[in-house]
């Protein structure tokens, strides 16, 4: 199935009046399972090809599932594909945020989302999708003492040196 997204239609069928900043001004995307037969998939995957991340890398987004619906986050390396994330349960009339630790990436990569259609005919919705401490420490002139340097010139405290990361 494939999902456009018309904004003069999201305006007139409003389905959750706030985002998850509790505001009316904010915008989400959401699948309206109403659309499609059961198990039909929607996918919202990010663009961007990110490129390798650092160790303290997270996912951070907020979802909305009502009724028997499912929703799963995947990692996408070159060709495969990692299933970090499912949502097998409706989680109410309610936002709910959701911390992946996504950890070190060594090659460039995507982040997915899957949306099925199950028995109900309720909606989906993905709002404030964040990408969090995935950028390696910036290059320094210089470390302090109790910092090491890095091959490529970023300095690391030492107590990290041999944290298998």
């Amino acid at each position: 199935m494939i999902v456009s997204f018309d904004l003069q239609s999201f305006l007139n069928n409003n389905f959750y009046d706030l985002d998850t900043t509790q505001t009316s001004q904010g915008y989400y995307m959401y699948v309206r399972t109403s659309d499609g037969i059961i198990w039909d998939d929607a996918v919202l995957e990010l663009q961007q090809v990110l490129q390798p991340s650092s160790v303290t890398c997270e996912l951070e987004f907020w979802h909305h599932t009502i009724d028997d619906h499912f929703l799963s986050v995947h990692l996408i390396e070159g060709e495969d594909s990692i299933n970090i994330w499912e949502e097998v349960f409706a989680s109410g009339d309610q936002w709910i945020r959701v911390i992946l630790p996504i950890g070190r990436i060594a090659r460039p990569w995507r982040i997915q989302f899957l949306a099925e259609k199950g028995w109900g005919s309720k909606t989906i919705a993905i709002d404030d999708v964040r990408l969090v401490g995935c950028q390696f420490p910036p290059v320094r002139p210089n470390c302090t003492n109790d910092q090491f340097r890095c091959n490529r010139g970023s300095c690391v405290p030492r107590d990290r040196l041999c944290d298998f990361a």
